[in-house]
């Protein structure tokens, strides 16, 4: 059984989601659909391909994951076949596979070009329903990369700017916040392994805000206390327990994080 993912920005509860299933299930009745995440903020590419980097490798091999946060629809972007590490991306060429690791030996891309497997009458504003879906049905049953279109280097596709490590000046960290998750947790640039720079326990400066306790469990603070933690993806994380971060704190994606030495703030 193959398992396709859908990550998208259609947002809860949209029937666009159930169309592209629908698509699946007719042509490939036997592929298991996993709702990866359809709450990737409108159009945008950086938390898209933050998602996927983070979430690819728990999928068994030979998953096809479509994403579909696809602000040029029907203007002249490509559409892609990416084969990374035993796994397949159907996406829009626009930047969305720039945290996958591009340098693998195997890594090959595939430029989509199977009119006839798409819908049709092919719509102009919904290249998810009408030409991923049928393509990853196909491919689940059966078909090979090279099947879909011409290969092309790795090297032509669209990416986006790295991320930009902290940097370790007079004794501290300077971050920035990456994201804000749906518990309104703020997710930094900074790696646990960053944190053995300092010269104690850390602690952080956002806004006029201090936050100086660090836990390895929510539960350590009170509720309604801010907190840092080291989370799934070993990276920092400023949280509230049982509250939202972000609101408490005012941040917004973008922001600087200072993290230094708990005595220094």
């Amino acid at each position: 059984m193959t398992v396709i993912t859908l990550t998208t920005d259609f947002g809860p509860g949209s029937h666009y989601s159930g169309q592209m299933k629908g698509v699946i299930s007719s042509r490939a009745p036997q592929a298991a659909v996993v709702d990866l995440c359809h709450t990737i903020r409108r159009h945008d590419i950086a938390q898209a391909a933050m998602i996927i980097e983070s979430s690819w490798r728990f999928f068994p091999a030979a998953t096809i994951h479509i994403v579909v946060v696809d602000p040029g629809v029907g203007g002249g972007r490509q559409i892609i076949l990416l084969t990374v590490d035993g796994h397949y991306f159907i996406v829009p060429d626009n930047g969305v596979v720039s945290r996958l690791p591009l340098a693998h030996p195997q890594a090959r891309c595939f430029v989509v070009q199977r009119p006839d497997l798409y819908l049709n009458p092919l719509s102009r504003t919904f290249h998810g329903r009408d030409i991923m879906a049928p393509v990853a049905a196909h491919l689940a049953s059966g078909g090979r990369p090279a099947d879909y279109g011409p290969q092309i280097s790795i090297r032509r596709l669209i990416t986006l700017p790295p991320i930009p490590p902290p940097k370790f000046e007079a004794g501290r960290l300077n971050g920035v916040i990456l994201d804000i998750d749906s518990f309104g947790n703020i997710i930094t640039n900074i790696k646990a392994a960053d944190l053995a720079r300092l010269a104690g326990p850390p602690a952080a400066r956002l806004n006029n805000h201090r936050i100086t306790l660090m836990v390895e469990s929510y539960e350590q603070a009170a509720p309604g206390g801010a907190l840092l933690i080291i989370n799934s993806s070993d990276a920092l994380e400023i949280a509230v327990n049982q509250g939202r971060a972000a609101d408490l704190l005012e941040a917004e994606i973008g922001m600087p994080v200072i993290i230094e030495a708990n005595s220094k703030i």
